[in-house]
C-alpha cells in the first residue's frame, strides 16, 4: 500500500522539485512529508511557532511546544531538514486579535480561515519563494486537479476546502495537497507502518491557541467588558430575560438562554445596546445577505448566468443560490437557518471551489 501512494506522489511534482512541507506536528503533515521524501524529491520541513501556551501536552493543538518537537522527530527519522519560523507576532495580530475583535462586534470569527489566508498561504508562501522552492505542500484534505482547480477531498467527512475559500488563486499556483485522495484511516495505517511518532496522535479539533477549548475564558481574559450583563429581548424590543455577557452567545444558539415560552433562538448580538435579540425558529431564516473581502478563483463573469452551491458553515451541506460580485449580495433559493456574520461563505460548482468571502450582514 505504501509503495502505491509513493507512486501517486511522484506524479504530482515536476522532476527534481524542491518541496517545502508545512508540518503542524500532526499525523497528516508528517505522512505527507515522509511520502514526498520517499518519492525522491528534495524535502524541507517547516513548522510555524504561532503562539505560546502552557497547556500543550494533550495532543489537541498544532504549531506549539510538543508539536514542534514531533515535527522535528519526523524530519530526523526521514532524513530531511526541518526549520522553525517564529510567526507569533504576525499570528497574534492577524488571527488572535481578529478572533477577539470579531467577537467584540457581535460576530462569529473563523480563525482557521484567517490563519490559512494570512499566515500559511500568505507569509509562509513568501518564505517558500525566498528559498526558490517549487511547491508548498500541506496535509489539508482538499484536491487540486490537473487543470489547477481546487476540489473537495474524496474523504467528504474530512474535506477542508471551506477553510481555503479565502486563499488566492496566486497562492494556489504553488500549493499541492497530496492527501486529497487518501482516507484518514489509510493515513494512520501508513504512518504506523512507517513508524512515525505522530501515527497515533490525537487530532487538533479545538481552536489551536485555546488548547483547553474554553474560548469564553480566553475572551474574558482579553476583553472582560464583553461579559457585562444585559438584557435579552425579542425583535420587537420586549425584554424576556437577562444575559451573562454578549460573548456567551452566538447566532442560532438555542441552549442556555433560560427563557420561558421557548424555544427561542439567538437572532442577533446588538453590541450598541448590549442586548441579545432572540426570535422563533422561522424568524432566524434568511435568503439574502451581503459579504465582504470577496476572493474569487474564477472570473466574476462566471456568476452572472450560473447557480452555484453556497456553504455558510464548516459542517453543513451547501445550498443552491446565486452570487452577484457587483453588489456582493448572496441569495439562496431557499432560506437558510442562522446565517452568522463573521463566518466564511464558500462558493462551489459541484465539488469545485470557486472562491469565498466573509458574511457581513443579513438583508
Amino acid at each position: 500500500m505504501l509503495d502505491q501512494y509513493i507512486e501517486q506522489v511522484k506524479k504530482i511534482f515536476k522532476p527534481n522539485s524542491k518541496v517545502v512541507v508545512a508540518m503542524s506536528g500532526g499525523v497528516d503533515s508528517s505522512l505527507t512529508a515522509a511520502l514526498i521524501k520517499r518519492a525522491g524529491f528534495e524535502t524541507i520541513g517547516i513548522t510555524l511557532q504561532l503562539y505560546k501556551s502552557e497547556n500543550i501536552a494533550k495532543g489537541k493543538t498544532c504549531c506549539a511546544g510538543k508539536d514542534i518537537q514531533d515535527a522535528k522527530n519526523v524530519a530526523h527519522a526521514e532524513n530531511f531538514p526541518h526549520y522553525v519560523l517564529d510567526y507569533t507576532t504576525l499570528f497574534k495580530k492577524q488571527v488572535i486579535d481578529d478572533f477577539v475583535d470579531t467577537y467584540s462586534k457581535g460576530e462569529t470569527p473563523i480563525p482557521c480561515g484567517r490563519c490559512n489566508q494570512y499566515i500559511k498561504f500568505g507569509h509562509m508562501l513568501e518564505f517558500v519563494e525566498s528559498i526558490d522552492a517549487d511547491y508548498l505542500v500541506t496535509g489539508h484534505y482538499v484536491e487540486k486537479d490537473e487543470q489547477g482547480n481546487i476540489m473537495r477531498s474524496e474523504d467528504k467527512f474530512k474535506d477542508q476546502s471551506y477553510f481555503l475559500a479565502l486563499t488566492t488563486a496566486q497562492a494556489f499556483e504553488k500549493l499541492q495537497f497530496p492527501l486529497a485522495k487518501i482516507e484518514k484511516k489509510i493515513v494512520k495505517q501508513m504512518a504506523a507502518e512507517i513508524g512515525l511518532v505522530t501515527a497515533n496522535k490525537s487530532e487538533s479539533m479545538d481552536i489551536c491557541f485555546i488548547p483547553d477549548g474554553d474560548y469564553r475564558a480566553f475572551l474574558h481574559k482579553q476583553r472582560p467588558e464583553m461579559f457585562i450583563k444585559g438584557k435579552i429581548a425579542d425583535s420587537d424590543g420586549n425584554e424576556l430575560g437577562d444575559h451573562t455577557g454578549l460573548a456567551n452567545y452566538t447566532v442560532g444558539q438555542r441552549k442556555n438562554l433560560n427563557l420561558s415560552n421557548g424555544p427561542w433562538y439567538v437572532q442577533k448580538i446588538d453590541t450598541n445596546s448590549n442586548t441579545v435579540i432572540v426570535a422563533r425558529h422561522d424568524q432566524i431564516k434568511h435568503a439574502q445577505f451581503k459579504v465582504d473581502e470577496t476572493n474569487l478563483l474564477v472570473s466574476p463573469e462566471y456568476f452572472k448566468n450560473n447557480e452555484i452551491l453556497i456553504q455558510i458553515r464548516a459542517r453543513m451541506e451547501p445550498a443552491i443560490g446565486r452570487f452577484d460580485p457587483s453588489t456582493n449580495i448572496v441569495s439562496f433559493n431557499t432560506s437558510q437557518l442562522a446565517i452568522a456574520p463573521g463566518q466564511i461563505c464558500a462558493f462551489y460548482d459541484n465539488n469545485r471551489l470557486l472562491g469565498g468571502s466573509i458574511i457581513k450582514h443579513l438583508l
